[in-house]
């Protein structure tokens, strides 16, 4: 690239960091990431103060001066994606095998500002991750080839040793066979270590492979919670996809249909978020009796008619205890016990899940989170505690919280915009009155989720799903429609 197109590659990372992370918290982060990638273009030292302006929102320059500039080198027209090669490689690099999730989201945004597909982007980290595996694959072998003559050595110094005490060099090589003689005429100090450390001394592929996928390499399938963690009874990931790439996502259910635990996956069956994906499996003993009795209350209890007369009164705004038609007020029982149980569980569980990726149990790589209902809770409790921890931050890329029994008050999800790089969606549905009758007596807030959350930042997306699903028990049968329409592959 010329100088111009420098300073336009530089400058399109400014502003783009302007637009997506002006909060102050973030001004740390966007200079590092500045004054990193002008030393990486070997631009001016000068310029770094420019882009930092920029990246500060200084100045009323948009991008498209930037990707115009950029797009009119002969190279980058002819492949744009040299840029995207160059950002994934260089961010991986820099950070020492840390794939920061703003720093991904950052790139997704470039790529869409250069009219680049995001199965182009995912193609680049999945051949950055091949690249790596068969480099690290090369050290392991030269590894054990060093740890093959180091040993030789040793025994050779030990064999110097004595034999240097008792006979001499000609007792020496006649004791070793004869591989000793370059030590006798060399000497020991001038051969033992001296190879050992210049075979030793490049291990970066190891390096970022051990910091990109955790010490144990194998994501998040060989997670074994430690100790029982308060009340939690079962917590694990099950793989959706065979595959270790550069972003992670996990797949949360709310409900199990039948006993069943393979309906952990049976929503996620067609989800194709990132190439390497997980379900949660938690507590699910208690959430296939939650499941049954939602099934039974719909199908055997209420009437039709019943039905029609609370979608009315929900969409009226009377939700207080004395609104609910008496068909339903008398099966509650039914339900309420498994629902508060799994309702505090879940809430149990989503720090559980901030706790494993407080720890990168799945390496140093961003994580999307999705789940529905109960799913959807676990999230949110999640994000909650996440919010509380330090180093926080470059963990999570994006969530999707669809029908989730949560609050609907903006300040209580607006404190998650230090943990969220990416997108924070809401999916709701204007008709499931079945959410808002489970959740009448487990809080006392008025405002929960179910309705759009009035937060006015450019993470929060509200999406009225209702043309898609009538009701609560629809997520799970009707996912495929569901992913489709918030956006999710």
């Amino acid at each position: 690239l010329n100088d111009i197109s420098k300073f336009s590659y530089a400058g399109l990372c400014a502003v783009s960091l302007s637009l997506l992370y002006d909060m102050p918290h973030n001004t740390d982060y966007r200079h590092g990431f500045i004054s990193s990638l002008v030393g990486h273009l070997h631009l001016p030292v000068g310029v770094s103060n420019t882009m930092q302006a920029l990246s500060d929102g200084h100045g009323s320059q948009g991008s498209e001066i930037f990707v115009e500039n950029l797009l009119s080198n002969g190279v980058v027209k002819e492949n744009p994606l040299i840029l995207v090669k160059d950002l994934v490689h260089w961010c991986v690099k820099s950070c020492n095998g840390k794939y920061d999730s703003r720093s991904r989201f950052l790139i997704r945004h470039v790529t869409w500002q250069l009219h680049i597909q995001l199965e182009d982007l995912e193609d680049v980290e999945e051949t950055l991750v091949r690249m790596l595996r068969e480099r690290t694959e090369k050290e392991n072998s030269e590894n054990d080839s060093v740890r093959t003559k180091r040993a030789r050595n040793q025994k050779i110094k030990r064999f110097a040793l004595i034999g240097l005490a008792t006979a001499g060099g000609g007792a020496l090589i006649g004791l070793t066979g004869g591989l000793a003689a370059p030590l006798v005429a060399a000497g020991a100090g001038a051969i033992i270590g001296g190879t050992s450390a210049a075979a030793l001394g490049s291990v970066a592929g190891i390096a970022v492979i051990t910091s990109l996928f955790g010490a144990a390499g194998a994501g998040l399938t060989g997670y074994k919670m430690k100790r029982r963690v308060g009340g939690i009874d079962q917590f694990l990931f099950k793989p959706l996809t065979i595959s270790h790439q550069l972003s992670v996502t996990i797949a949360i259910s709310g409900w199990l249909s039948g006993d069943n635990e393979n309906n952990f996956i049976f929503p996620w069956r067609h989800l194709l978020q990132s190439r390497e994906q997980y379900s949660l499996v938690w507590e699910g003993e208690h959430l296939m009796r939650l499941g049954n009795a939602l099934e039974y209350i719909l199908e055997t209890i209420m009437s039709y008619a019943a039905a029609e007369a609370l979608k009315y009164t929900a969409l009226a705004g009377l939700i207080a205890a004395v609104a609910w038609p008496a068909s339903i007020v008398s099966v509650a029982g039914v339900i309420d016990n498994p629902w508060s149980v799994c309702l505090q569980r879940s809430v149990q569980v989503g720090r559980q899940l901030a706790e494993v990726l407080l720890a990168r149990e799945h390496g140093q790589r961003p994580v999307s989170l999705i789940g529905f209902s109960l799913g959807a809770r676990v999230i949110y409790f999640c994000l909650e505690e996440l919010a509380k921890r330090k180093n926080n931050s470059g963990i999570i890329e994006d969530i999707y919280i669809l029908g989730g029994p949560v609050s609907g008050k903006a300040e209580d999800w607006a404190k998650f915009s230090s943990v969220v790089a990416g997108h924070i969606t809401n999916g709701y549905c204007r008709t499931d009155w079945l959410l808002r009758f489970l959740y009448r007596t487990s809080s006392r807030q008025v405002e929960i989720a179910g309705k759009p959350i009035n937060w006015d930042n450019r993470r929060m997306i509200n999406i009225d799903l209702s043309s898609i699903i009538e009701g609560h028990l629809d997520y799970a049968k009707n996912m495929d429609g569901v992913l489709s329409a918030i956006g999710v592959r």
